[in-house]
């Protein structure tokens, strides 16, 4: 079996990325946070010993994730159009490339686990479709054998019913899935500071993220 891993990132550039967290970080800072996420998620990533295939927005940003993730080798510019158009095109254009099954994941959860991966292969084993949802209504990981573009054509995307209607979609079209546990993605301030506390409590790993937060006084350094 051929599996790979797509990465969905926009290129983190200072008021272009992470913006609705503005209001308790700078513009500066949201860009070298979401740098962070983006450095934790690749380097979970590469622990699985995939394929990872990273597509990009915007066209002209790639050198700069290229000198965040030096050893990765596939960058794809992302399609115009809206993220289902997106995450569908991606995952179209790399099981077009000879993969047999295919983990399709943002940038917004520093805490993923090479367990999630491990968790998410394992169900495309026997499911057409895995997800894992996050605690606001979204999901942060899709998995599929075959690109299906209705699975993905719901009433827009950034709110509270996306994995309710996608799940929706998938009985529809009959298609069998695995559905795992809620995971924390970060958008908002206060999702933010539940990471904080996650990672004081040792709830949450992520390397990158925790050192830039002890760099900017948001945690604590345990040294």
């Amino acid at each position: 079996m051929r599996e790979v891993i797509i990465i969905l990132s926009r290129v983190p550039i200072p008021g272009m990325t992470k913006t609705r967290l503005e209001s308790c970080l700078t513009k500066g800072q949201c860009a070298k946070i979401h740098e962070a996420f983006i450095k934790d998620i690749y380097e979970t990533c590469s622990r699985s010993k995939r394929d990872i295939i990273l597509f990009y927005t915007p066209d002209d940003g790639v050198e700069i994730l290229k000198n965040i993730m030096p050893d990765q080798e596939k960058f794809i510019p992302q399609v115009s159009g809206d993220l289902g158009k997106k995450m569908g095109t991606a995952i179209q254009e790399s099981l077009a490339m000879g993969y047999d099954s295919c983990v399709l994941m943002g940038t917004d959860v520093p805490t993923l686990k090479l367990e999630d991966i491990e968790e998410a292969f394992e169900v495309l084993k026997t499911k057409e479709v895995y997800l894992k949802p996050t605690f606001d209504g979204g999901y942060f990981i899709i998995g599929m054998k075959r690109a299906n573009f209705e699975v993905f054509d719901i009433e827009g995307y950034g709110h509270e019913k996306v994995i309710e209607n996608t799940l929706e979609n998938l009985n529809r079209l009959n298609l069998s899935y695995g559905i795992s546990s809620c995971c924390l993605d970060i958008d908002e301030p206060e999702d933010l500071e539940k990471l904080c506390e996650g990672i004081k409590s040792g709830e949450y790993r992520c390397k990158n993220t925790t050192e830039y937060l002890v760099e900017i006084g948001r945690v604590e350094s345990a040294g």
